[in-house]
C-alpha cells in the first residue's frame, strides 16, 4: 500500500498541472501519470480505513489529493501543491520508509559511489552550463601557471586563451595592479594551484573530475565524523549518503569554486580535532588544513582562527600543536610574502581596492537573503538544514566543544557573507558562501534525526531531495546570476507558481520581509520540539500546516497570477477541474497585469506574458481589447525568445487574431507593439497542430497531420 501511495504521488507530480479560466487542469488520461493520481485516491481511502502496520504513517498524506482536486476552487495557494511539488511529498514518505528499513551497504563503496554521483552531476552541468562566474578565472590562472610559469594575465587575455573553455569575450578580474603595472587576478591563487595537475593532464574535463573527487572525499570525511559522534555506523552511513545528495553541495560537486576544498579542510579539522591525541603527522596534517584556507580565499581566515581555537580547547599534546602551529604560521607568513612580492603590500584584503567590501547594514538584506531568498537562499533549496541549530544545541550535552566550535564557524561565516554586498555570490548555485560549512550543517541536522525521522523532518527532507533532483536534471536553472525570480521555481511549479510565494531579496521585492517571516516561522515550527518516528497524525498535522502556510503566502504576496501558470499544459490533453471535463488539447486564457496598454509608454513592447516556456511549434493568439476608440490601429504581436542571439518573431492581424511560429523551444516574452491605447481584457493562446509535407501515392505533395 505504501508503495502504491508513493508511486502515485510521484506519478501525479510528473503529470503536471496548470490553471484555467474556470478552475484548474491536470494532465489528462492520455498519460499514465493521471491514472496513477486516481489510483492514489483509492489507495489513500483504503489506507485510511485499514491498518498498514509499520507503513501506516503514510496515511497522513491524505490531505494532498483533495488539495489537488480543489486546485481550481479559488482556495489561495492550493494550486502550488499540484504538479511537480507533489514529488516532494512522495520523497518525504520514501524517507520514512528508508529510515525504518536502515539499509546497509559496504563502507568501501561509499567514496566510489559519491564520486560517481558528483562526477555525473558535474559533467552534466559542464555540458549544459559550462564554467561561469568566477570559474573561468581560476582556470585562466592555472593555464598561465602551466604555459608561462607566472601569474601575470596580460598575455592570456590578449591571446584569448580562455576561448578553449569559455565561449565569449572575458575581461580579467582585478582592481589593483601589481608591481610594474602587472595584472594579477584578485581571486586567491590557492584553487588554481590545487587544480593545476588536473588541468595539465586533461584540461577542463579533468578539473571537473578532480573537483568531483574532492566532493566525494568531503562526503566521506563527514561520514567518518558522523560515525564518531553518533556511535551508530549504520545510521551514520545512511545519513551521510542522503546528505551527499542534498543541495547546496550537489550542484557544486564538479564546479571550479573554492567552497568544496574549504569545506573539506573544515570537516577534516573538526574530525581530527575531536581529541588531542596523535603525533607529529597529525599535527602537520591539521596545520596544513588550517593553513590552506586563507590561500583559497581571504574570508576563510576567520575559519582558520576559529578552528585553531577549537583545536586548542581540546588540549592537544606538544607533538600535535607544535608542528601544527609551525605549519600554520609558515602558511600565514607565506601569504603575506606572496602579496608583498606581487603588489608591494602584505594585507591580502587590499587586492579588492578601496571600495568597502563589507558593511554591517548589508546584514538587514543579506542575512535573510542567505537563508530565504528564492534564488540563493539555503533553506529554500535545502529546508532540512533548519534542523541544524536545534541539533547543535542538543549536541552540546555530549560533545560540547564540537557543538560550540561548529556553531561558532557557522555564525562567523554567516555574518561575513551576510555583511558583504555580494552575499548572493555572483553567477553560481544557491548558498555558495555557506558550502564551506557543510560539515557543521550536516552534523547538526543529522544529530536531530539520529534516532528517528519525524513527519516534520521527513517533509523537510522530501522537499530538499525534490530540489536536488530538479536541479540535477536542469543545472542551468540553479547555476544562475541574479534574475529577480528563480528559474527553478518557474519550471518546477504546477497550477500556481512558487516564485510569487517565496521571498525575493536580490532585487528587493516589497513583500520579501512578510514572506520571509511566514516561512521562517514555519521552518522554526518544523525544527523545534522532539522528533519522534513519523506517524499518520504527524503527517496530517505537518501537511495541513504546509497547506495553510502556502495559502497565507499567496495572500501576503504582491505577485499576481502570471501567464506561466496557464501555459504549462498548453496543447496537451488535460482534465479540467472542478468540472471534470476532458480537453484533448488545452488552451491558455489569462488577463495580464497591468492591463492598460499605452504604446507611447511602452516603446519596447508591452508584455502580456513574460518568461513563458513554449515548445517549438505554431501558435494562435486571440486578443480582446476594451476602451478602444473606433478606427484605432491594431497592435502587432511580438515573441521575443530569451536565448542569446535569437531574433524576435513579429505577427500582425487587424482582427486581433495572431499566428506565429516558435522555431526553437524555450522561455520568452509575448508583447504588444504599436497600435493605439486600449485595455487588454483577455488573452487566449492555442497550440495549433503541426503539419509535415509528404508525397502521396500520386507523387503530389500532401499535408499530413
Amino acid at each position: 500500500m505504501a508503495t502504491v501511495i508513493l508511486a502515485s504521488l510521484a506519478g501525479l507530480g510528473l503529470a503536471g498541472a496548470a490553471r484555467s479560466g474556470d478552475g484548474g487542469l491536470l494532465q489528462g488520461p492520455g498519460t499514465p501519470a493521471l491514472w496513477g493520481g486516481l489510483l492514489l485516491l483509492a489507495a489513500v481511502l483504503a489506507a485510511a480505513v485499514r491498518d498498514g502496520g509499520p507503513l501506516r504513517a503514510l496515511r497522513g498524506l491524505w490531505p494532498v489529493p483533495p488539495a489537488v482536486l480543489l486546485l481550481g476552487a479559488g482556495w489561495a495557494g492550493a494550486g502550488a501543491w499540484t504538479g511537480p511539488p507533489l514529488v516532494a511529498l512522495g520523497l518525504a514518505g520514501a524517507a520514512t520508509l528508508i529510515a525504518s528499513a536502515r539499509p546497509r551497504f559496504p563502507a568501501w563503496a561509499f567514496v566510489p559511489a559519491a564520486f560517481a554521483l558528483h562526477l555525473a552531476v558535474g559533467a552534466h552541468s559542464a555540458v549544459r552550463v559550462g564554467p561561469q562566474g568566477d570559474e573561468p578565472h581560476y582556470l585562466v590562472v592555472a593555464d598561465s601557471l602551466l604555459r608561462d610559469h607566472d601569474l601575470r594575465l596580460e598575455r592570456d587575455f590578449e591571446e584569448r586563451r580562455y576561448l578553449a573553455f569559455f565561449d565569449r569575450p572575458m575581461e580579467p578580474h582585478y582592481r589593483v595592479r601589481g608591481k610594474g603595472g602587472a595584472i594579477y587576478s584578485l581571486h586567491a591563487v590557492g584553487l588554481s594551484v590545487l587544480i593545476l595537475p588536473a588541468w595539465a593532464l586533461a584540461g577542463y574535463p579533468g578539473v571537473v573530475a578532480f573537483m568531483a573527487l574532492l566532493t566525494a572525499l568531503l562526503c566521506n570525511e563527514v561520514r567518518l565524523l558522523l560515525r564518531r559522534v553518533l556511535s551508530d555506523p549504520v545510521r551514520a552511513d545512511l545519513l551521510a549518503a542522503v546528505f551527499a545528495f542534498c543541495p547546496p553541495l550537489l550542484p557544486f560537486g564538479g564546479l571550479v569554486f573554492t567552497e568544496v576544498p574549504a569545506a573539506l579542510a573544515v570537516a577534516f579539522v573538526l574530525r581530527l580535532g575531536l581529541d588531542g591525541r596523535g603525533g607529529v603527522g597529525r599535527g602537520v596534517a591539521l596545520g596544513l588544513a588550517l593553513g590552506v584556507l586563507p590561500w583559497l580565499n581571504a574570508r576563510y581566515s576567520i575559519l582558520s582562527v576559529l578552528l585553531a581555537l577549537y583545536l586548542v580547547a581540546g588540549r592537544p599534546g606538544p607533538r600535535v600543536w607544535l608542528p601544527g602551529g609551525l605549519v600554520a604560521a609558515l602558511s600565514a607568513s607565506g601569504i603575506a610574502l606572496y602579496h608583498s612580492i606581487l603588489y608591494g603590500f602584505f594585507d591580502p584584503r587590499r587586492v579588492y581596492g578601496r571600495r568597502p567590501e563589507f558593511a554591517p547594514e548589508t546584514l538587514f538584506e543579506g542575512a535573510p537573503g542567505l537563508l530565504l531568498d528564492q534564488e540563493f537562499g539555503l533553506l529554500v533549496y535545502a529546508p532540512v538544514f533548519a534542523l541544524t541549530l536545534p541539533g547543535l544545541w542538543s549536541l552540546r550535552r555530549t560533545h560540547p566543544r564540537l557543538a560550540w566550535g561548529a556553531a561558532a564557524a557557522l555564525g562567523a561565516m554567516f555574518l561575513v557573507a551576510g555583511s558583504w554586498h555580494m552575499w548572493r555570490g555572483g553567477f553560481n548555485p544557491p548558498a555558495r558562501f555557506l558550502v564551506p560549512l557543510w560539515a557543521p550543517l550536516v552534523l547538526g541536522a543529522a544529530w536531530t534525526v539520529r534516532s528517528a525521522v519525524s513527519s516534520r523532518a521527513a517533509l523537510l527532507l522530501g522537499w530538499t531531495l525534490f530540489v536536488a533532483l530538479a536541479g540535477a536534471a536542469r543545472p542551468e536553472l540553479v547555476h544562475r546570476d541574479r534574475d529577480g525570480t528563480a528559474p527553478l521555481w518557474r519550471a518546477s511549479s504546477g497550477a500556481e507558481e512558487w516564485t510569487g510565494l517565496l521571498p525575493a531579496y536580490v532585487l528587493g521585492e516589497p513583500d520579501r520581509h512578510s514572506l520571509a517571516g511566514l516561512w521562517g516561522a514555519v521552518l522554526l515550527l518544523a525544527a523545534l520540539g522532539r522528533h519522534r518516528p513519523a506517524t499518520a497524525r504527524g503527517f496530517l498535522a505537518a501537511t495541513l500546516v504546509l497547506l495553510a502556510a502556502t495559502s497565507g503566502a499567496a495572500r501576503l504576496s504582491d505577485a499576481a497570477g502570471t501567464a506561466r501558470d496557464h501555459v504549462r499544459l498548453l496543447g496537451r490533453p488535460a482534465l479540467a477541474l472542478p468540472a471534470g471535463r476532458f480537453e484533448p488539447s488545452t488552451s491558455a486564457s489569462w488577463v495580464p497585469a497591468p492591463a492598460d496598454y499605452a504604446p507611447h509608454r511602452s516603446p519596447h513592447g508591452f508584455p502580456i506574458a513574460d518568461r513563458i516556456d513554449l515548445a517549438a511549434g505554431v501558435y494562435r493568439l486571440d486578443l480582446a481589447l476594451g476602451d478602444r476608440p473606433p478606427g484605432t490601429e491594431s497592435p502587432r504581436l511580438r515573441w521575443v525568445p530569451e536565448r542569446p542571439g535569437a531574433q524576435p518573431v513579429i505577427a500582425a492581424d487587424a482582427e486581433l487574431r495572431y499566428r506565429f511560429e516558435v522555431l526553437r523551444g524555450g522561455p520568452g516574452q509575448l508583447a504588444l507593439v504599436g497600435g493605439g491605447p486600449a485595455r487588454v481584457t483577455g488573452v487566449q493562446l492555442h497550440a495549433e497542430p503541426t503539419f509535415s509535407v509528404s508525397r502521396g501515392p500520386s507523387g503530389q505533395e500532401e499535408e499530413e497531420r
